[in-house]
């Protein structure tokens, strides 16, 4: 396995048992404050990047967004709710650095749950931004939720084990600081079958960094959050979420 195409293996079905804990009431949270923080105007045409199963972007498209889920795994994409949408979801396989949408055809791009930093070339995480604008129309609202990455080396924990379905999960974690990364390997085993060996590898942002990416893709940085209740960003956040404006 290529450790820069690692996302090409991990997004899958025991990426979402890993992950379960990221419920149906938790999207259905994060939508209803996503809609009450930018009072989007009706129909507005919304993208979810990396969208994984759609549980946003099925919500969206019911609370009558055409909505639009982006995302590189078939996979999940073939996963409920995606598999069933409502009228109004469409999912589309691609790669976020090359989005098949025409300049500015959405009000909205969001991009949730740390799915940004992936490529080990900076160039690569730039596009995604310069993406994400042009598709945009001008005004239009971008939503970048990411690590905060100082509370990710304060709190790091180096090794876990847990057992999922009858199966072992070992996970462990460091931060790479030569490249500025946090890194996870996570290894799967059922009794008596072979090791699953998978990697998560994401760039450590600051909050100075990232409005600087903004600025540089023509998105206006505009707000900052530290949690999907709003609250405002500080040292221990969980979250480090931002929001930028499409420039002209």
């Amino acid at each position: 396995m290529q450790e820069q195409r690692w996302y090409h293996h991990w997004f899958g079905p025991d990426y979402l048992e890993l992950y379960r804990h990221r419920s149906a009431r938790e999207a259905q949270a994060t939508v209803a404050w996503l809609l009450r923080q930018f009072e989007l105007p009706p129909a507005s045409r919304v993208l979810d990047l990396a969208c994984g199963n759609c549980r946003h972007a099925a919500l969206l498209a019911r609370r009558g967004f055409p909505t639009w889920g982006l995302d590189l795994s078939w996979s999940l994409l073939r996963q409920e709710p995606c598999r069933n949408p409502d009228r109004g979801l469409y999912r589309v396989r691609g790669d976020m650095r090359h989005l098949p949408f025409r300049e500015g055809s959405f009000r909205l791009a969001l991009s949730l749950f740390t799915s940004f930093g992936y490529f080990q070339a900076e160039a690569g995480n730039r596009l995604v931004l310069q993406e994400a604008a042009r598709v945009l129309e001008p005004g239009g609202i971008f939503v970048l939720d990411f690590l905060n990455a100082g509370q990710v080396r304060r709190t790091l924990v180096p090794e876990e084990q847990r057992t999922s379905a009858g199966r072992r999960i070992t996970i462990r974690r460091w931060v790479d600081e030569a490249a500025g990364r946090v890194e996870k390997s996570i290894v799967i085993q059922a009794e008596g079958g072979p090791e699953l060996c998978y990697r998560e590898s994401v760039r450590l942002y600051t909050e100075t960094d990232l409005q600087e990416l903004f600025s540089a893709a023509g998105l206006q940085p505009h707000q900052i959050f530290g949690s999907y209740e709003g609250a405002p960003f500080v040292k221990d956040s969980p979250r480090l979420i931002l929001t930028g404006r499409k420039i002209g």
